[in-house]
């Protein structure tokens, strides 16, 4: 806003738009902190968890670890072939929001099954 502009109303009822602000008036010391601390997240073990308010404004970052469960996969020696496991040893429920993907032939062990939502995927190659 032009100084010309400012008034007592303008200031005290909160008229100054975004429009009277010039480019580039609004640097980083004119803005607030927030709860996130500034850093890099996530990575080759972590998934980034990020969370922004209806402002566009990040108010939590943390990281989650990535874990895949022991046992459930396997690489040769230069990691150039996955290899996964084709005995499916407990129940497991494919359920909406994520579908499955599997090389085979598989066995799935006595006393155990495979559910497929409606919906879902399972994918066998």
């Amino acid at each position: 806003m032009p100084l010309s502009r400012i008034n007592t109303r303008s200031l005290t009822d909160g008229t100054v738009a975004a429009v009277d602000i010039a480019d580039g008036s609004v640097t980083a010391v004119k803005l607030a902190d927030t709860a996130v601390s500034p850093g890099t997240y996530g990575g080759s073990a972590a998934i980034p968890v990020i969370i922004v308010d209806q402002q566009g404004r990040l108010t939590s970052a943390t990281n989650t670890a990535i874990s895949i469960p022991s046992g459930s996969y396997a690489t040769n020696s230069n990691s150039a072939i996955f290899q996964a496991n084709t005995n499916v040893t407990g129940n497991v429920t494919l359920s909406a929001g994520v579908g499955g993907l599997s090389v085979g032939p598989l066995t799935v062990a006595a006393g155990y099954s495979v559910t497929v939502d409606p919906g879902v995927r399972w994918v066998i190659l």
